[in-house]
This record gives structure tokens, sequence and C-alpha cells, in this order.
């Protein structure tokens, strides 16, 4: 999917975006001090019995974190709870981040990409490194 036309965004989706790609390599006691007064779950994850899922439910979306034994979280994913509230993250993606590709960013040390599955999109955050 190639974004075309940029829309106005409130504050909070920059900083939703910020502090989501911000938390790569952060242990889970850090991350819930940056999402302060949300309600947060770490589970098991069904797919890998060394690492867990710390979620955070917002209002308008679910963040999910990957959580290594060390309680350090590696990788993230942005799940929007309506899609028609994507136009607005990727605004804030084109706006302040360094497009990779078309549908892929840098923001300090986090990769950013846009994923569809089915008819869904969710961005996944993971380290950048520099080869």
């Amino acid at each position: 999917m190639q974004y075309q036309n940029a829309v106005s965004v409130k504050p909070e989706y920059k900083a939703i975006m910020m502090q989501t790609a911000s938390i790569s390599g952060y242990s889970t006691i850090i991350i819930k001090k940056k999402f302060p007064n949300h309600h947060i779950h770490i589970i098991p994850d069904p797919l890998n019995i060394d690492k867990g899922l710390m979620e955070i439910r917002l209002k308008e979306l679910t963040v999910t974190f990957v959580v290594n034994q060390q309680d350090i979280c590696s990788t993230g994913y942005l799940f929007l709870n309506k899609m028609s509230e994507l136009k607005k993250y990727l605004t804030v993606c084109k706006k302040y981040f360094e497009s990779l590709t078309p549908n892929s960013w840098r923001y300090k040390n986090c990769c950013i990409e846009l994923l569809k599955e089915g008819t869904d999109y969710y961005f996944l955050f993971y380290a950048y490194s520099e080869l």
C-alpha cells in the first residue's frame, strides 16, 4: 500500500508512535512508566515458551511487545481498533520519521514497518542496526 494523502493529526498520535518506537531494549518496568494510567497485561507467548507478551490497551489501539527471558522488550506491534485511523498514523510516519521504503521508516534506533494481514494493517517496531 502506498500512502498518498496527508491528513491532520492530533498530538497524541505522534506521541503514541514515538513512545512505541522508543521502547525497544527497555525492561517491562520502564515501559510501564512510559505508559502510565494504562491497563497492562503480561502473558506467556503461545508461540515461544521463552518469551512473553506485554499488551497495553489504549482507547483506539493495542500495543503489544515481545518480552524475552531477561524481561527486555525486543519487538513491538501496534494494532489499530479502527482501520479508519490508519491514515492519521501514516501521516505521523511520513512527517516525523526518516523514510526507508514507501512503507517503512526509522526513528532513532527503531525501524517501523506497515504490514498487512488479510484486510487489516498493523505497525511492526524493531531495533534498527546499521550494517
